[in-house]
């Protein structure tokens, strides 16, 4: 039962993408630096959630407050009420 192999996998030299050449600097830049935006992305992420579950916050204030807790700037209740 010997069965043809497609076209797009006769070629054991697979061509890169395009799109490599202008990857290549931050590429390169994560193996120099070790620093990514995964961070960044991370909290973004989060922001996004809080935001469509957000229907029904009362004002923009309560949205960022519910931001700063979920991103960990918002001090705990327990730290703020031993200056009172």
């Amino acid at each position: 039962m010997d069965r043809a192999m497609p076209r797009q996998w006769s070629s054991p030299v697979h061509v890169p993408s395009p799109a490599i050449p202008t990857m290549a600097y931050g590429i390169l830049a994560y193996f120099a630096h070790r620093i990514t935006n995964a961070i960044s992305e991370g909290i973004n992420n989060k922001i996004k959630v809080i935001k469509r579950r957000s229907y029904g916050f009362h004002d923009m204030d309560y949205f960022f407050l519910k931001i700063l807790n979920a991103t960990g700037a918002l001090p705990s209740l327990a730290s703020l009420q031993s200056h009172f």
